[in-house]
């Protein structure tokens, strides 16, 4: 893209921030979606589950014996 072709060329201060703040405004609801509204659903989906006595799947380590033909 050469200085001709980029779209802020000449552009005032005002103008810049005005778009940043927009862009601001556009990633509100993903970041609501994934800090807010995701960890509820999950604390609601363990609670439907815990009754049941089934396991929730965790995120720890499964070990698995070493396997004898690899180098240390």
């Amino acid at each position: 893209m050469s200085l001709r072709e980029f779209p802020w060329k000449g552009a005032t201060m005002k103008t810049v921030i005005l778009k940043f703040k927009h862009e601001l405004k556009k990633m509100v609801p993903p970041t609501l979606f994934f800090f807010i509204i995701l960890p509820i659903v999950v604390l609601i989906r363990a609670l439907m589950i815990k009754g049941t006595g089934l396991d929730l799947p965790t995120s720890k380590p499964r070990w698995r014996k070493p396997n004898p033909l690899t180098p240390l």
